[in-house]
């Protein structure tokens, strides 16, 4: 959040804050979260607010180890 963000919230985002930083817009973290297949989230009010940890492990899970594929064949 901003720096007049009390310390409970300092490491939250909001969802235009998270939208900005990742490149998306915040109407596809809204998209996400009712198909519920983006980053953890809390309800704050009306306001879904996204921890920055939380973000960080869902995108972790979502990486993907390139395979070698080992049978190349050479001419």
């Amino acid at each position: 959040m901003t720096d007049t963000t009390p310390g409970l919230l300092a490491d939250y985002l909001s969802e235009h804050e998270l939208a900005k930083q990742i490149g998306v817009t915040p109407r596809t973290l809204q998209r996400w979260r009712r198909r519920r297949e983006g980053p953890p989230f809390t309800i704050l009010g009306r306001d879904p607010l996204y921890r920055v940890d939380g973000f960080r492990a869902w995108l972790l899970a979502r990486e993907i180890q390139p395979v070698r594929n080992g049978s190349r064949k050479r001419a």
